[in-house]
Parts: structure tokens; sequence; C-alpha cells
């Protein structure tokens, strides 16, 4: 079924959706082995239960505002929708 979808695909398509599956699942590889025991890791160091909800939501927080900033970006053009939050990512106190 997937080999028959891919088919039908220009060329550039197939790669840039092979690469997009890859990219998923190990996304889905990392959030499943990594975030899971993340809670527990932050328990032992000492972190509030605030600053725990902040740091278990904020890879769904981001991939949302990803899907935002797609539409807007399309709408109006790129540039600025990659350079401020950019900007802002390197500027951030956990970068420090």
């Amino acid at each position: 079924m997937l080999r028959a979808y891919f088919s039908r695909l220009p060329l550039t398509d197939r790669v840039t959706h092979w690469w997009d599956l890859w990219a998923g699942l190990a996304t889905g590889f990392f959030n499943g082995g990594c975030i899971a025991f993340l809670s527990i890791a932050a328990r032992r160091v000492g972190v509030s239960d605030a600053g725990m909800a902040l740091m278990l939501t904020m890879p769904y927080v981001g991939a949302l505002s990803g899907i935002l900033l797609g539409h807007l970006a399309d709408r109006y053009g790129p540039m600025p929708f990659y350079l401020w939050p950019t900007l802002a990512s390197r500027c951030s106190p956990c970068c420090w």
C-alpha cells in the first residue's frame, strides 16, 4: 500500500516523504524512550511540579506552534517566521 502511494509521487516528493517518515519514527522512539523517564529524572533532581509540567509539555507546544508558523509563513512569506523564533530560541536563558 505504501509502495503504491510512493510510486505515484514525483521523485523529489518521494525522497521528502521517505525522510519525513524516518524522522517521525525517530521522534516516536525518542518520545517513548526519553520523555517517559524525564519526570523520574526531574523528580530526583528536585524540580518543582510546575517545572516538570513545563518540561513535559514544551515538545508538544513546539509542534503546535510549528503548524501555526507554517500556516502564517505560507500566507505572509517565510522570512519573519523563521527569523524571530530562531532569534528567540538562541537568546533564551536555557542557552546561557
